[in-house]
């Protein structure tokens, strides 16, 4: 079997101070057999890094796992990134939250797709996300949603970023040519602001060269956590010393993206960049200020708690409608096979 047959995909997974999420991951991926590499950029605590240390050692006969450590006083999350991406072995690769899931077999699905479609940047499967009643490692399940992942297909770079500004959805769950992702994270020194280094930048990039493709398949699985650490508010992201220079840096990337790609003049390129991400600032700023400071009632709805955890999502909702509650009953559709889902929930469920 060659490798567009059954291709790897490297799984890079960076953390600071999750080692329990983490551990519940890596156990997931041991007890599946995944054929996929792991690979962890970890910057906990010393107590917290021996922990998942000794989780590798005692999963590691079973699923490959490479591991470095990277000082949090001396990388930031970006750096940290870059140096995992430079460590990854395999041809493809998607990054993985700590406490998030992949689905191995849709990873390969994936993969090969990318192998006979090369105008395609990146595919992905079905998203789902899940919050528990308590927070924890492991509990009761409160609610199951929707997790968006972006179709794109558009022809031209301007086109296609065009529709990622209205319609945002992270492109760092997709799976990715190797190469690519290198390319975009080569750029994190000229990004101060950590959002723009850290998924804005790659984001954008990835709709830029090429379309994105939805796989039929349950890929990703979230976990919608109050207790996990948030980006700050969005007036003092916008207003903070970095934002300025990174902005310019992000705008003028993504221009010369398009000129280079659809032959348009400068001017044209500027006015897609410009006017995608005035409208996306919008929408996050009205979010946010619809949540601090408007009245709500004492008693949310599972959409408004998802979008609460996952804040982008509210943006992706109000416009598509594609944020959608889900039963138990109704995640059929996202399931390929009744095992592959039992192994997940056994994973984070108690």
């Amino acid at each position: 079997m060659n490798e567009r047959d059954d291709p790897r995909v490297g799984i890079f997974v960076p953390t600071r101070n999750q080692s329990e999420f983490l551990i519940r991951q890596l156990e997931y991926y041991a007890r599946v057999k995944s054929p996929h590499t792991v690979y962890i950029g970890d910057s906990s605590d010393e107590e917290q890094a021996q922990a998942i240390q000794r989780a590798i050692a005692r999963l590691q006969s079973t699923i490959r796992i490479v591991y470095r450590f990277f000082p949090a006083a001396q990388y930031r999350i970006a750096a940290c990134e870059r140096e995992l991406l430079a460590m990854v072995e395999e041809k493809y690769v998607v990054f993985n939250g700590d406490d998030d899931f992949h689905v191995p077999k849709a990873l390969t699905s994936c993969a090969q797709f990318l192998a006979g479609h090369p105008e395609y940047s990146s595919a992905h499967g079905l998203g789902i996300a899940f919050h528990f009643v308590q927070e924890g490692v492991r509990g009761e399940v409160g609610g199951y949603g929707q997790y968006p992942l972006p179709l794109i297909e558009e022809e031209t770079a301007a086109s296609r970023l065009a529709h990622h500004f209205r319609h945002y959805s992270c492109t760092l769950f997709a799976v990715h040519r190797t190469t690519q992702m290198r390319a975009y994270w080569k750029l994190v020194d000229h990004l101060k602001d950590d959002l723009f280094a850290g998924e804005f930048l790659q984001s954008f990039l990835s709709v830029a060269e090429g379309k994105s493709k939805t796989i039929n398949s349950l890929q990703l699985v979230r976990h919608g956590r109050q207790d996990k650490p948030r980006i700050r508010h969005l007036f003092q992201w916008v207003t903070s010393e970095q934002w300025r220079d990174s902005y310019i840096f992000f705008r003028d990337t993504l221009v010369q993206e398009i000129v280079r790609r659809d032959g348009v003049s400068f001017k044209q390129a500027q006015d897609v960049v410009e006017q995608g991400f005035l409208g996306l600032l919008i929408w996050l700023l009205e979010m946010q200020y619809e949540q601090r400071y408007l009245t709500t009632t004492p008693v949310k709805t599972l959409r408004q708690q998802f979008t609460r955890w996952f804040p982008f999502l509210r943006i992706i909702y109000r416009r598509a409608h594609r944020y959608l509650p889900l039963s138990h009953m109704s995640l059929a559709p996202f399931v390929s096979s009744y095992q592959d889902w039992r192994h997940l929930v056994n994973s984070f469920s108690k």
